[in-house]
């Protein structure tokens, strides 16, 4: 017969079996680098079908596709030539689907389903990655940028992540601002005060038509539908004639 040790053993591995249920049970968090099918992509009539249709990627990392809308969505991948790569077979409502770009060079994805949802990746090793962290809203900015070193008269594409300081997890519903001065100071490039991030990723474009010095600053204005103190980041680049 057990004794009272023994059954407060039992009762703790019960309580931990549940736990350890429960934890198993919790969705996955977004990965870093992630585009969101976004609610109601299914509606031609709707402005925008993904978060992000444009997304340079470093060769050798992997791209997840989040399905945020209330419908199953399926998604196929072609190489430049117009070689289907893969297929996602379903994607269901708040499950995800991804995609190692191992080999360098442009890819088009798409909806055979939807066929006005559709987008590109760019998988490049000419690509520049840097984070500023330890901000007082406890959100560390990410700026990715390609080409590398910008280009005058070439568009140079943006990815701004936002990061939980804390669970290194995408932070969702951020407002910000992004802007970029020039080399007198002057800016060149805004945003407006102040755009809302649903999913924590933002791209933006930018043809710079002079060389020299750029600061590119990342303003967060509020967090979860909270108005913060403004946080600034700032990252500079050198663009070349």
């Amino acid at each position: 017969m057990f004794d009272s040790r023994d059954t407060l053993v039992v009762v703790v591995s019960l309580l931990l079996s549940s736990m350890l249920a429960v934890i198993v049970m919790i969705p996955i968090a977004y990965a870093e680098q992630v585009i969101s099918i976004v609610p109601g992509a299914s509606d031609q009539t709707r402005p925008r079908f993904f978060d992000i249709t444009f997304y340079p990627i470093k060769t050798g990392n992997e791209l997840v596709w989040h399905n945020d809308d209330n419908t199953d969505h399926r998604l196929v991948i072609k190489s430049e030539s117009g070689s289907q790569i893969v297929d996602s077979g379903v994607i269901r409502s708040n499950s995800s689907f991804s995609y190692k770009f191992n080999q360098a060079g442009m890819y088009h994805f798409s909806s055979p389903t939807y066929p006005w949802m559709q987008g590109d990746v760019l998988a490049t090793d000419d690509i520049s990655t840097a984070r500023v962290g330890h901000l007082k809203n406890n959100v560390d900015v990410e700026l990715t940028w390609s080409p590398s070193t910008p280009r005058v008269g070439q568009i140079t594409h943006f990815i701004l992540t936002f990061v939980n300081a804390k669970t290194s997890k995408n932070q969702e519903h951020i407002d910000y601002g992004f802007t970029i001065n020039g080399p007198t100071g002057k800016t060149v490039y805004s945003t407006g005060f102040s755009r809302h991030s649903s999913g924590g990723i933002e791209p933006v474009s930018y043809k710079f038509g002079n060389a020299g010095k750029y600061t590119d600053t990342v303003t967060i204005y509020g967090v979860l539908f909270q108005t913060v103190d403004p946080d600034q980041a700032n990252f500079t680049m050198t663009a070349k004639p």
